[in-house]
C-alpha cells in the first residue's frame, strides 16, 4: 500500500522534545533583542574534532537528527531507527552508500561561503517534513505517523547539516536564527559529552550560509505576515 500522507500543523518543540502550538500561533522574538549574539566561526581546529567523545551524530528532536559520514553507518541507522536519510554532499564525489531499505535524498551543497544555501534549503526542508507526516511505507491504514525518523548529514557534521537543520526549525517551528542555533548547541551539548563546552558544541555553519539564513529568515518573516522592521524601529 502506498505511503499515506496526512495534512498536519509544523512541529515545534521544548528543550524537553515536548511538542508545543503550531507555527502559526507562535509569536517570535524581534531579531533587535539578539543585537549582540556572536554569529558563529568557521570551523575550529580539526584536531579537537578527532576527540573521540565526539559522537557522529545528535538527535535535535524526537525524529530529526544531524551527523557526519558516520551517522549513516548501518549500525547507527539500525539504532536509531533512521527511515529517512539526507545528504548534503557535492556531486563531484560518489554518492553515499546508504544501507538497508531506507528512503535517500542526496542534494548538491559544497561547505563554501560561496556556495547557495538557500537553492537547496526548500527542498531539504520538504523531504524533512514529508518524512514526519507520512506513514511508514507499507503500515497498515490507522498506523502511527510518528514513526519515520531523518539523517541529515554531510561530511564532518558541523556546516552543511547544521545549517540546513536550523533553516528546517526556522520554517517549522517559528524560531528565529539566532534561537535556532542555539537550540541546536544545547542539543550537541547534551548529547556530546566532555570537550564540547570549548569547541562550539560543533555546530559551525560557515560565514556564507549564516549569512544567507538572514535572507531565508526574511523569507520566512514575509510568508507569515511578520513586519519585526516596524517592531525593530
Amino acid at each position: 500500500m502506498a505511503p499515506v500522507h496526512v495534512p498536519t500543523p509544523h512541529h515545534s518543540y521544548d528543550q524537553n522534545h515536548h511538542l508545543l502550538r503550531p507555527t502559526n500561533h507562535l509569536t517570535r522574538v524581534p531579531s533587535s533583542q539578539y543585537a549582540d549574539f556572536t554569529p558563529p566561526a568557521l570551523h575550529p581546529d580539526p584536531e579537537v574534532f578527532a576527540h573521540p567523545s565526539l559522537p557522529p551524530y545528535t538527535q535535535i528532536t524526537p525524529h530529526v537528527y544531524i551527523g557526519s559520514l558516520g551517522a549513516i553507518e548501518a549500525k547507527v541507522l539500525d539504532k536509531e531507527h533512521i527511515t529517512h536519510v539526507l545528504s548534503l554532499m557535492p556531486t563531484d564525489i560518489p554518492a553515499p552508500e546508504i544501507p538497508g531499505n531506507r528512503i535517500h535524498l542526496r542534494l548538491d551543497l559544497n561547505d563554501s561561503e560561496s556556495d547557495n544555501l538557500l537553492r537547496i534549503l526548500p527542498a531539504a526542508c520538504d523531504f524533512i517534513e514529508n518524512a514526519l507526516n507520512t506513514a511508514v511505507a507499507g503500515a497498515e491504514e490507522g498506523a502511527w505517523f510518528g514513526a519515520n525518523r531523518v539523517m541529515i548529514h554531510c561530511e564532518e557534521g558541523i556546516s552543511r547539516c547544521v545549517a540546513v537543520c536550523v533553516g528546517w526549525l526556522m520554517k517549522n517551528t517559528g524560531l528565529g536564527r539566532e534561537e535556532s542555533l542555539e537550540y541546536v548547541r544545547k542539543r550537541k551539548k547534551e548529547r556530546g559529552g566532555p570537550g564540547l563546552d570549548t569547541v562550539g558544541m560543533g555546530v559551525r555553519p560557515n560565514v556564507g550560509f549564516w549569512k544567507q539564513l538572514q535572507k531565508w529568515q526574511q523569507k520566512l518573516d514575509i510568508e507569515n505576515g511578520y513586519d519585526f522592521a516596524r517592531l525593530d524601529g
